[in-house]
């Protein structure tokens, strides 16, 4: 079976910015960036670049993914039988396998320098 795609598209849309792709996202948030700093983790700042870059990427259409598709308890089987299962789209995956990549969750612990917490806290907002 083949699409038709109509000549010239339909019409021209001009009140929508383009796809937000490619984009650095620590970079462009000057307020995160300026915190990390002044909070004494200045030490993180590289690793939070590379990962804005990162998350600035494929993982922004995960995460609009795992936004439309929340997770479902299902709490009996077909049969009645007790089961809480918890069943997540598969983005979700995806984004908890990037935060255990990049370290988030053990940071503070892992570096325990001075703003660990605070480096840590930026890598969640991205």
């Amino acid at each position: 079976m083949s699409v038709v795609e109509p000549r010239g598209g339909t019409h021209t849309v001009t009140n929508q910015p383009s796809p937000l792709e490619g984009y650095d996202l620590f970079e462009q948030d000057t307020v995160l960036r300026e915190a990390v700093e002044r909070e004494g983790g200045g030490w993180g700042l590289k690793g939070l670049s590379r990962l804005g870059e990162t998350v600035g990427g494929e993982p922004l259409r995960w995460g609009t993914v795992a936004d439309r598709n929340p997770p479902v308890l299902r709490t009996h089987d077909r049969f009645g039988k007790r089961i809480d299962e918890v069943e997540f789209h598969p983005a979700w995956t995806d984004l908890l396998r990037l935060g255990i990549r990049v370290e988030i969750p053990s940071l503070p612990w892992r570096d325990p320098a001075p703003g660990g917490h605070v480096v840590r806290a930026a890598a969640f907002m991205l």
